[in-house]
Formats: structure tokens, C-alpha cells, sequence
């Protein structure tokens, strides 16, 4: 028996479905007629979430968050109410004016999109072109900025890039960019319906006869993090991104536990325990900690 007691330990934002880019992995930019909420109705959901679980960790994703005229607000009452926040963005907004404002936030992370160190390959996988030299122009502006905040680079491992994950690690220890980077594996297309053999049609997925090559570089990254290398990720997780890339049929039938550490909330303020779940509740309309302790989210964690 699961114990459902417990609070969630990861809360989670997805603010905007908007997106300034059309990447080959992603459809979230599709959901056009979500309502989105507003930053005062945001501040609410958060001073709820505050009062029930103290201090905590919050990650803001979109679609493209700095999208919104209203993120510096969230991001500011979040710094002020001993929330930690981490934002995920593609850093093609990153401007000098809100880089000033953002260096200074000492409990802010960026998590800054970066698929290759060759531009073609960043902007052919987020495809517009130019996007990669934004966000060095973005990096180096922090850099100038002698920032506060912290930064990871977000890299999705795909076939298109891998090839370019080493020297993309080394470009970040060498000219100091930033302070770790975070590896993700390849998933169905975000914001897509789920479909549990979507790897066998997607391009980006790696084929038989380049696995093997693959799934080498992946073991470099790993003994590179066990050396104490910049890599966010633990060695458990790339251990297991490498099993999924040999098999990902095998880890799906993997046991899950997100229902029982995750408090997601997507624009219109639904709360899910996971991504490819349904909703359990709306913030709007009721409190978090009743929403996580109701029979319907009893019933989805138990399933």
C-alpha cells in the first residue's frame, strides 16, 4: 500500500503553452486555446502552495515563459517568499535589461535550452535560425553581468547531437558559461498525445546501426560525471537514460512514481500528478492540500 500522506516533493508551473520556436521535438505550441492564468491569480495559487508546504522548490515551464509581460513579477514574489525557483527557457528572449534583473536573484536557476554547439544543429533542432547565437549572446551577457543566479544548460539527447554533447560539456567548463548541464533524454514530442512505441517513427531517436555509438558517448558522459564533472544529473539517472536508449520498451514497464512526488499545474491552473495523466483538481476552485488528499488523487496515485 502506497503511503499517500505524504506531500509532493516537486511542484511544478507550466505557465504558458506560447512559444516562440517550433522545435522537432515539441508540439506544446499547438495548444492554442488554453485559458492562461493571469500573475495575480498565479500569486494566489502560490501563497496557497506557501502556506502548506513552507519553503519550497518551484519549477516554471512553458511553452516559452519569458513569453509572458508578467514572469519578472512571479519570478520577484517567488525570491521574496523563500520559494526556489527553477525556469526552463530557450533563451531566445534573454534581453541586457532583464539579464540585469535576473543576475542579481541569488535563488533563481535558469535552466537554458542548448541542443548543440554548432549552430546549425541548436537551430535546425529548434527550427529558426539564429536561435543558438542568442543565447551565447545571452550567456555572455550574464557572464559580464558577474551573476548571481545560477545557470544549466538543458541538452536533449537525441541522434541529431549527441556526436556534439562532448565537446558541448567541454565548451561549458572551459569558457565558464555556466554551472552544470543538465542531459535529458529524447521522449515523445511534448504536449503530443502519448503513444508508448512513438520512438519506433521519430527520426531524432537513434537506429540500430548507430546505438552502439550512442550509447558509447553516453558511458564518456557518465565516467566524466563519476570524475565530478559539471553534469546535474546523478549517475543513477544517466545509468538508466542509457538502459532507455538500449531498450525504452522495457523502461516504460519500469515502475513509476511520479503520482506520489509531483504537484503539477498547467496554464488554466490544473492540477496533474503527471503530464500523461488527467486533471485531479483546479487551484482556482479549491486549496492544494485538499486536491492532493482527495479520492481522486487517492485512486490515480494507486493505479
Amino acid at each position: 500500500m502506497k503511503d499517500i500522506s505524504l506531500k509532493p516533493s516537486n511542484v511544478h508551473m507550466g505557465i504558458t503553452d506560447k512559444c516562440n520556436l517550433r522545435c522537432l521535438h515539441c508540439d506544446i505550441w499547438r495548444n492554442t486555446k488554453r485559458q492562461e492564468l493571469a500573475s495575480g491569480q498565479w500569486i494566489i495559487i502560490l501563497k496557497k502552495i506557501r502556506e502548506w508546504l513552507g519553503p519550497f522548490r518551484l519549477d516554471i515551464s512553458g511553452g516559452e515563459p519569458f513569453l509572458r509581460d508578467d514572469i519578472i513579477d512571479i519570478i520577484d514574489f517567488c525570491d521574496k517568499n523563500e520559494i526556489k525557483l527553477l525556469v526552463t527557457t530557450n533563451g531566445t528572449l534573454l534581453n541586457p535589461g532583464i539579464i540585469s534583473i535576473l543576475s542579481r536573484i541569488k535563488s533563481l536557476t535558469l535552466n537554458i535550452s542548448m541542443d548543440g554547439v554548432n549552430p546549425d544543429t541548436h537551430d535546425y533542432l529548434r527550427n529558426v535560425k539564429g536561435v543558438q547565437q542568442k543565447i551565447m549572446d545571452a550567456l555572455l551577457e550574464f557572464k559580464k553581468n558577474n551573476r548571481s543566479c545560477h545557470i544549466t544548460m538543458a541538452t536533449i539527447l537525441m541522434v541529431y547531437n549527441i556526436e556534439e554533447a562532448m565537446a558541448l560539456l567541454k565548451k561549458l567548463m572551459v569558457d565558464n558559461l555556466a554551472d552544470a548541464i543538465n542531459f535529458q533524454a529524447l521522449d515523445h514530442n511534448f504536449g503530443a498525445d502519448y503513444n508508448e512505441v512513438w520512438f519506433k517513427e521519430n527520426k531524432l531517436w537513434p537506429s540500430e546501426d548507430k546505438k552502439e555509438d550512442f550509447l558509447n558517448i553516453l558511458g564518456s558522459i557518465i565516467r566524466i560525471k563519476k570524475a565530478g564533472g559539471p553534469i546535474h544529473n546523478p549517475v543513477g539517472q544517466l545509468e538508466l537514460m542509457k538502459r532507455y536508449f538500449n531498450n525504452p520498451l522495457q523502461s516504460v514497464k519500469m515502475k513509476c512514481n511520479t503520482g506520489n512526488i509531483n504537484f503539477i499545474m498547467n496554464p488554466s491552473g490544473e492540477v496533474l500528478l503527471c503530464w500523461n495523466m488527467a486533471s485531479i483538481g483546479n487551484m482556482l476552485r479549491s486549496y492544494p492540500e485538499k486536491i492532493w488528499n482527495s479520492r481522486l488523487a487517492k485512486e490515480r496515485k494507486e493505479d
